[in-house]
């Protein structure tokens, strides 16, 4: 084959072969780009920095979702009179230590209520003033 003959063909097959659009160049690159870290560093101090403050808060949570339980034992039972609340035993049976919306919901958790409707003439369970046996959930 002459050198005429390969030049020729060289172009027919350049010819026949697409150039690829920038579209397809562009796709090409970003399949290929990769983000390392540096060697030796493992989180980037704007990812720890979040961590922390996730761990902070999930932390901040647990704390103030437990609230006071009172042993079975330091209760006495009051009969509900007609427009009694929660809130009004918590005011009249206080423990020593707790608020008001403390109290109220351990009255709450001790009789099992939802919502705070009470009946009047039925007979729950209220921390005595003296209630000693005061633990965490």
């Amino acid at each position: 084959m002459s050198s005429t003959h390969h030049d020729i063909a060289a172009a027919a097959r350049h010819r026949a072969t697409p150039s690829p659009t920038r579209a397809d160049t562009r796709t090409a690159r970003s399949r290929n780009v990769r983000y390392r870290r540096p060697s030796g560093q493992r989180f980037a101090p704007a990812e720890i920095a979040l961590l922390l403050l996730l761990v902070a808060a999930l932390a901040l949570c647990a704390v103030f979702s437990r609230s006071p339980q009172i042993a079975p034992g330091d209760t006495s039972l009051v009969r509900i009179g007609s427009g009694d609340t929660v809130w009004d035993l918590a005011q009249s049976h206080p423990v020593a230590g707790l608020s008001t919306a403390q109290t109220a919901q351990i009255i709450s958790d001790l009789n099992h209520l939802q919502g705070g409707g009470l009946v009047a003439g039925s007979v729950i369970r209220v921390p005595t003033s003296s209630s000693t046996g005061l633990a965490l959930r």
